[in-house]
């Protein structure tokens, strides 16, 4: 999308579109499966909300500050819920080389049950 006019006044802020990705680990107690029943709680909700609606933008944000002004207040100026597209939730199917490359990372801890996601797109637009 241009950012600038013919006369090259600026017209619109360039943003850079992001696709974030998220992994999300289960803890608990093995004997009950409480990892396993964790994933399947949170990925049938992820499924069943697999965008994020303005409305739940909005509400989480106002939560969020409501709850703890002092720690959230900054996100009373945030855009998201004005932006262009909706942000969507999708699973990642990453391969046995990709988890063991992922884990490796994260120094002395065990491999915990996990699943990955990305949202997109986030635009997150240049300052003035």
């Amino acid at each position: 999308m241009p950012t600038r006019d013919e006369n090259s006044r600026l017209i619109q802020r360039p943003a850079a579109a992001l696709d974030l990705h998220y992994l999300i680990s289960f803890y608990g107690s093995e004997e009950n499966l409480l990892p396993q029943q964790l994933l399947g709680v949170t990925a049938a909700e992820l499924h069943r909300q697999a965008m994020l609606t303005r409305d739940t933008i909005r509400d989480s944000i106002g939560r969020l500050i409501s709850e703890n002004a002092a720690r959230y207040g900054y996100l009373q100026n945030s855009d998201l819920v004005r932006q262009i597209d909706l942000v969507r939730l999708a699973p990642l199917s990453l391969n046995l080389e990709e988890l063991s490359k992922l884990w490796s990372v994260f120094f002395q801890t065990s491999y915990a049950l996990s699943m990955a996601y990305q949202a997109s797109v986030i635009l997150i637009e240049s300052p003035a």
